[in-house]
């Protein structure tokens, strides 16, 4: 797969996760998404010093206000409930790419 065909973005990009269930992801993003494109999300979970990544692909995305993209996603594999719970007990997200 092309390079144009992932997103790669730096640690400080904000992500905005509104909605997950073990097959899909909503969030919202300020960075330029397109159908089709492979998304990698990194989640600190505390005290565990291993990140939870998520991967998938986004098939769905709509400008909102002040340049925030909502994008919907699915994911590349379902997501355990186990670690549903564990991203619903932090709220940051530091990267996407």
């Amino acid at each position: 797969m092309s390079r144009k065909n992932k997103i790669h973005l730096d640690k400080n990009q904000r992500v905005i996760i509104h909605n997950m269930s073990q097959s899909d992801v909503a969030f919202y993003t300020t960075s330029n998404v397109k159908p089709g494109q492979i998304f990698r999300i990194s989640i600190d979970i505390y005290p565990t010093t291993k990140p939870i990544v998520l991967y998938g692909v986004i098939v769905r995305h709509r400008l909102q206000l002040h340049k925030w993209t909502s994008v919907g996603a699915k994911f590349n594999k379902p997501l355990s409930n186990r670690t549903i719970k564990q991203i619903q007990t932090v709220t940051p997200v530091h990267s996407i790419n």
